[in-house]
């Protein structure tokens, strides 16, 4: 279960989750992008987790990923010409209920947000077990790009993943979410796979 965060209210529980994180793991807090999707990630009334999605705009100061140890410069066309490139930030879950099924929930929330805004990627740094579980479940859809990332004791990937044909390839991985509008999706996806040029 997940909210998508629309309200004051809804803002703050985001804000207090996440910088539990920051302040725990010694991260820099990223400021909060006007123009990004954020969720909470729920377990029935509480929030557990959070997850941000910022469009990418290539060499922009406000930019999660640009200027750390990977070059991301193989995206910036694509994401100059259609604004089809998403940076994923601030993605935490806490520690008590991590192992414990909640991967479900980043699903549905990937789910919504590929549904809504039809990425063709998205660019992240992830936290290095986080990678090996999103490895195991999507395989060729995820691509390292360059050298981890080691800030304060917390090893983390640079890497991409190909969303454009991410339900149609995992199918079962999805099943459950969406219902008709998934159907639906699902066949538009994998026409716009078959004319796919990335």
């Amino acid at each position: 279960m997940f909210k998508v965060v629309q309200t004051k209210k809804q803002q703050k529980e985001f804000e207090r989750t996440w910088e539990y994180f920051c302040c725990k793991y010694r991260w820099y807090n990223d400021p909060y992008a006007a123009e990004g999707v954020r969720y909470n990630i729920m377990d029935k009334k509480k929030t557990i987790g959070t997850i941000e999605f910022i469009p990418y705009v290539p060499h922009s100061p406000t930019s999660t990923i640009e200027g750390k140890s990977c070059d991301f410069s193989m995206f910036h066309n694509l994401a100059k010409n259609n604004g089809s490139v998403w940076e994923v930030d601030k993605l935490c879950i806490k520690e008590e209920y991590q192992r414990q099924g909640y991967f479900e929930q980043f699903i549905q929330v990937l789910y919504h947000h590929v549904t809504e805004h039809q990425p063709a990627y998205y660019l992240a740094y992830i936290e290095s077990k986080f990678y090996r579980m999103l490895k195991i479940n999507f395989g060729l859809q995820i691509e390292v790009l360059g050298k981890p990332l080691i800030e304060h004791n917390t090893r983390l990937i640079p890497i991409s993943i190909k969303a454009d044909d991410l339900i149609p390839r995992h199918s079962a991985l999805f099943e459950g979410v969406g219902g008709k509008r998934k159907r639906k999706l699902l066949q538009t996806l994998k026409g716009l796979y078959r004319t796919s040029s990335y």
